[in-house]
């Protein structure tokens, strides 16, 4: 590296330093014990038992490694739990017995280590690639405007596999840019860096575009025969399977591997079909529209970011990176435009953060002390300097507006517990009407999976990832029953039976939560109401301490 190159490198480091650190407070929240993750992130509530499970030693050596093997929480790969589990294993070693009591401290390193940290390191791969390093100013406004990306601020405050996802598809791009055509060992590393993304999230598996037109290229090019082509592309998919099952080791096992399957075939079924009542993608669009403003910026700077990538892809010196992206940015839009039936902000991470990292092409039209080539003539050098003008005030715009969504964001997760309707409901429950009831009694507490309980000694909360029916309730034979008015209101429509992806649930839910919804339990007495959700005690317990 040169001196330039190792002063862009040394600030980068310091920059990502204090981003990695203005997280720490944010990631605090929302976070004291593990029913308070489900009241703000339902996929870390959902994923959090599991990892702790991995850590489970007061076993025999064969059932520790078991344990650590067999994550049981097949919808994400294993790339993503083991990771989180090495994270997390210095708290254990310090903490001691009562190590997974440290609830705030674990989440807060699992947000820190698997998400805040591989984001800061992919934009810093991305800001190479687009100047490898060889201005500072240059390469520090791209840094800065990456890092600012509301989707990637958001996804900094959570623990879920799109951080790792995004660093492994990151990496897979950087060795496919550093092989050059020579289809040598990088491009055998990037084969092996798609199979720990698709063994992260399936979705992985989309940068078969990206090669298949590297390969083409390739043989456009002169750079490889056809079937040399061939045989690196086989090569390619046996190194990224086998990279697969060496990083999901649960494949080699019959029972587990067919647990696998099922995980994902549901998982596909729900982004596809949705969760509850078949959906189309003209309703989901409509809805889903202002949130892609919100965090990708309006449809003009999403159009002038496009526009920027194929202009690098046909004229930029880094054609071949920026070829490469929009390969991977293509099937992402394709599959969650025309096949995903359920939207997140997230979901398109992966492919926005390096089409972003393209507008890093803008920077070669920049004329130097010496015009650049593309500038020569006075009339040319007018045209694309008003060009470039045009286009900063575009992007000093649009990065005004992420940086308001960036504060928004922050601002919202860390003051989140204070403003949450959900422990609001509990405080409110639980000074009213649950101190009435002795502090050593028993008590069996279903809950809707958003609503919050505080932990008690002699309290048992249970809830049910299909919602609670009148089968279910008869079965657990729950004292206390706390409902979401968001629930009660949305399962109690008629309409979402009639179009619903299996009516026996959902009209099992039907009945029970109109009864909610209309405060009459069948066995239980309406305790507390407010914005947030309804609590019915038992007509035992009612008798007993509140009649």
């Amino acid at each position: 590296m040169t001196a330039t190159q190792k002063r862009t490198l040394l600030w980068l480091c310091i920059i990502g330093l204090v981003f990695f650190g203005i997280f720490i407070i944010p990631n605090l929240a929302g976070a004291k014990d593990p029913i308070m993750l489900s009241v703000f992130e339902q996929d870390e509530f959902a994923e959090y038992p599991f990892v702790l499970r991995m850590l489970t030693s007061d076993l025999s050596f064969y059932q520790t490694i078991r344990y650590f093997v067999i994550y049981l929480f097949y919808y994400y790969g294993y790339p993503f739990f083991f990771f989180s589990a090495l994270a997390i294993l210095p708290i254990k070693w310090i903490a001691g017995i009562d190590w997974m009591s440290q609830t705030q401290l674990i989440v807060l390193v699992l947000r820190q280590m698997i998400n805040v940290l591989p984001g800061i390191l992919s934009v810093g791969i991305l800001v190479y690639l687009q100047t490898r390093f060889r201005s500072l100013l240059k390469s520090v406004l791209l840094f800065l405007f990456l890092l600012l990306l509301p989707p990637l601020v958001f996804n900094n405050m959570w623990w879920h596999p799109d951080g790792l996802l995004v660093f492994y598809s990151v990496l897979t791009l950087f060795f496919l840019d550093r092989d050059n055509f020579r289809f040598g060992r990088n491009f055998l590393f990037a084969a092996a860096f798609t199979g720990l993304a698709a063994s992260t999230k399936i979705i992985g598996l989309f940068f078969f575009l990206s090669v298949g037109v590297y390969l083409i290229w390739g043989i456009v090019n002169r750079r490889i025969s056809f079937k040399k082509a061939a045989l690196v592309g086989i090569l390619y998919i046996v190194v990224m399977f086998v990279t697969i099952v060496i990083s999901n080791p649960v494949l080699l096992l019959p029972i587990e591997r067919q647990e696998v399957f099922t995980a994902y075939k549901s998982g596909f079924s729900q982004l596809s079909q949705g969760f509850y009542e078949k959906s189309t993608g003209v309703i989901r669009w409509t809805g889903f529209l202002p949130e892609i403003w919100r965090f990708y910026g309006n449809w003009i700077f999403i159009l002038f970011v496009v526009l920027v990538a194929v202009v690098g892809a046909v004229r930029n010196k880094n054609r071949l990176i920026n070829v490469l992206i929009l390969c991977w940015a293509l099937v992402h839009i394709v599959y969650f435009t025309f096949f995903a039936t359920v939207m997140k902000n997230y979901y398109f991470l992966p492919a926005a953060l390096p089409l972003f990292s393209c507008l890093g092409t803008l920077f070669d039209l920049v004329p130097g002390r010496e015009p650049a080539q593309i500038a020569n003539g006075a009339k040319k050098r007018w045209l694309v300097n008003g060009l470039l003008i045009a286009a900063s005030i575009l992007i000093l715009f649009q990065s005004s507006s992420f940086i308001r969504t960036d504060v928004e964001l922050v601002i919202y997760q860390t003051d989140r517990e204070k403003t949450s309707a959900n422990i609001q409901f509990f405080r409110n429950l639980d000074r009213n009407y649950l101190s009435r009831i002795p502090v050593a009694e028993k008590l069996l507490i279903y809950r809707d999976w958003r609503a919050y309980v505080q932990p008690r000694e002699h309290w048992i909360v249970e809830h049910d990832w299909n919602f609670a029916n009148y089968a279910y309730i008869a079965d657990l034979k729950p004292d206390l029953i706390i409902i979401e008015f968001e629930n009660a209101n949305y399962f109690s429509k008629s309409e979402l039976v009639d179009n619903a992806l299996d009516f026996e649930k959902a009209q099992k839910r039907f009945v029970f939560y109109s009864d909610a919804y209309h405060e009459e339990i069948n066995g239980y007495r309406l305790l507390h109401k407010d914005s947030f959700g309804y609590a019915f005690i038992s007509d035992e317990f009612y008798g007993k301490y509140f009649e």
